[in-house]
């Protein structure tokens, strides 16, 4: 069926979730565009190993990211060489590539959040197993170590008459029995650790004719003009795009100095109780700090 971007374009404000600002349509263009279809193989390493392909289709006109497990057959038959390709610069293919692999990097974990957990529950398990063999241990130390001090007297101040080197070795064991501990933890740690890999595998250029809805985003008294676009390759509006991760979840908040869209998930892990901290904004002034 033929999309009628005037009906889109009503119901536009249920798909563009925004928890503290508005926006106003501005115009509707339908312009020529090229997305990006990237195909990465990933390897996740733990205890276990875990591996896969999947595929990331990016806009480049606002850096909208998708993610698709399989190929879309009916999309490939549709293909056909373009008459005249859309040159990019080195540069811009570049920052496509870096978003779609910031991108790709959560949707991994995603994909693999039962593998993350299964590996939690095992470290958990081992560590507490190690809790416990330690612990018997130390009580052994410890009715040792009262069995030389007479009755009635304190464990931490032994008399003159007490083997002192006995106690002493005693003390060191138990400081052994600690460090020996600590770094059994430490080695259970290191061989559940989550390490993932993530290699892009090609990329296919692919020119459609989209609706382009230019909006203008208002948060209190500054303003940001921005694009929204159907995608006719999905057959949806393409989501918003979170300019932390680019790999969006939940709603979208709007941050007060740039007016940044950062979504649900960013907003927890860069906020505290009292302020809403844009992690887009942190990074930016880390790397000039950095300069």
């Amino acid at each position: 069926p033929t999309v009628r971007p005037e009906r889109i374009a009503e119901t536009l404000a249920d798909r563009i979730p925004l928890t503290n600002a508005t926006f106003r349509l501005e115009r509707i263009e339908e312009l020529t565009i090229s997305y990006f279809l990237i195909y990465f193989h990933f390897v996740a390493l733990s205890d276990d190993r875990h591996d896969g392909m999947f595929s990331v289709l990016v806009n480049p006109l606002n850096f909208s990211t998708a993610l698709l497990e399989y190929v879309l057959e009916d999309l490939v038959e549709k293909i056909r060489p373009a008459a005249v390709v859309e040159e990019i610069s080195a540069a811009e293919m570049m920052k496509i590539l870096k978003i779609s692999h910031m991108a790709a990097t959560g949707m991994v974990r995603d994909r693999l959040t039962d593998f993350i957990r299964s590996a939690e529950r095992r470290l958990n398990r081992d560590v507490k197993r190690v809790y416990e063999y330690y612990e018997t241990l130390k009580e052994e130390i410890r009715r040792r170590f009262q069995k030389k001090m007479p009755q009635g007297k304190e464990v931490s101040s032994p008399p003159e008459s007490a083997n002192r080197e006995e106690m002493e070795a005693l003390r060191t064991r138990q400081e052994a029995i600690d460090a020996e501990r600590q770094w059994k933890v430490q080695d259970l740690i290191a061989k559940y650790a989550l390490r993932i890999k993530i290699d892009p595998l090609c990329v296919i250029q692919i020119q459609t004719a989209v609706p382009v809805f230019f909006i203008t985003i208002k948060r209190r008294l500054s303003s940001r003009p921005f694009t929204v676009t159907y995608n006719p390759l999905l057959k949806r509006v393409d989501a918003l795009p979170c300019e932390s991760c680019f790999h969006p979840s939940g709603a979208y908040t709007i941050c007060d100095d740039k007016l940044h869209i950062v979504c649900n998930r960013c907003i927890g892990a860069n906020s505290t109780s009292r302020k809403f901290l844009c992690p887009v904004c942190g990074a930016n002034r880390g790397a000039k700090d950095k300069v």
